[in-house]
């Protein structure tokens, strides 16, 4: 995917704004459609200009939440092991840029309730367990405490990019769910933001390494 240049809403801790977006000067059918379909607005759409204020309009409305995956999360540390006590977790993002003229992509960003939901399982649930299922050595608390304040960071600078075509999936508030396959991609792009607590090697392994 080419190189996209982000508006200033994408960065982290940014607040929302209406999405940048970019068509290109030849409309494909599909957003005709789908805009039809989705825009209560009786105007018509022969132009590249009223495809791009009808799309913009809808995505810039409060209620123009996307849902990007739904993720099984434990509730507690000890359900890693034992498989139960399990939550389901809605990954809610809004667009925040479209370019479908160079990129044919779409930029999302996680909701700040989907933000604070994931921190609060990392520091929680995920921290916990890491920390009880390791062991000892002398860097392991400053370690984890940095895993978490990278975890704040990643998960607030985190923008999924997927084809255009995904808007195929909005709703007439705005609102959308990822098709084709595009959710378990952003099942796996967020369930790498989290980096497991390494131990170091302990003495008895680093002497049978010859380290």
């Amino acid at each position: 995917m080419p190189t996209v240049l982000l508006p200033s809403s994408a960065a982290p801790f940014a607040p929302r704004c209406s999405p940048p977006v970019v068509l290109s000067s030849t409309i494909e059918p599909w957003l005709t459609a789908t805009l039809k379909r989705v825009c209560k607005a009786k105007g018509p759409l022969k132009n590249v200009t009223q495809h791009t204020k009808c799309l913009k309009g809808i995505l810039s409305r409060q209620s123009a939440i996307w849902t990007l995956c739904s993720m099984m999360f434990p509730m507690v540390p000890q359900a890693l092991d034992v498989g139960l006590q399990y939550q389901t977790i809605h990954i809610e993002a809004y667009v925040v840029y479209v370019d479908m003229a160079y990129a044919n992509a779409v930029a999302f960003k996680l909701t700040p309730e989907t933000i604070n939901t994931l921190v609060k399982f990392h520091r929680d649930v995920y921290s916990v367990y890491a920390w009880l299922s390791t062991w000892e050595w002398s860097e392991k608390e400053n370690q984890l405490r940095n895993l978490q304040e990278q975890f704040i960071q990643d998960v607030n600078r985190f923008i999924f990019y997927t084809d255009a075509l995904a808007l195929e999936g909005i709703d007439e508030d705005g609102a959308g769910e990822l098709l084709g396959g595009r959710s378990d991609v952003a099942k796996a792009k967020v369930k790498s933001l989290f980096i497991p607590l390494q131990p170091p090697y302990s003495e008895a392994l680093r002497v049978l390494h010859g380290h």
